[in-house]
């Protein structure tokens, strides 16, 4: 287990080193070149960001050999905080619609009882006002 481990850490350690050029070196996804010292190094993956005892973070190259580590970490960051503040933006925004939409049926639901409500009524205080042959009015009238 740990052996084996160990050649292929030392073997794309060996790898990594064999690179003279930026280009050649970042072909290989597992190795990053540093500036200042002009070699190629195996990237440590336990790392999350290579330590400075390895490389200055603005010297390092990882993926392209035009940007520095430090401005792909900056990137990332302000990259992900965009998505993280849009998705919020957005989760809030939905709630609101919600709740707008469910206040909006719920008025519209009450007037439409309300009016129900008021017609039943009219129609029953209606009933026995009109007489054969008589208008509705003819029972205020004076007789």
């Amino acid at each position: 287990g740990a052996s084996i481990l160990s050649f292929i850490s030392a073997s794309c350690f060996s790898a990594c080193s064999a690179f003279t050029s930026c280009d050649d070196c970042l072909q290989y996804t597992r190795c990053f070149w540093c500036f200042s010292t002009n070699n190629c190094t195996y990237y440590p993956v336990s790392w999350l960001i290579p330590p400075s005892s390895l490389c200055p973070l603005s010297q390092a190259r990882w993926g392209m050999c035009w940007i520095n580590f430090e401005a792909l970490v900056i990137t990332l960051g302000v990259v992900a905080g965009i998505i993280v503040l849009a998705v919020t933006i957005c989760c809030c925004y939905c709630c609101c619609c919600c709740m707008r939409r469910r206040s909006r049926w719920a008025s519209s639901e009450r007037i439409r009882i309300h009016v129900s409500i008021s017609v039943s009524v009219f129609s029953v205080s209606c009933v026995g006002l009109k007489r054969d042959g008589d208008h509705l009015y003819s029972r205020f009238e004076n007789e």
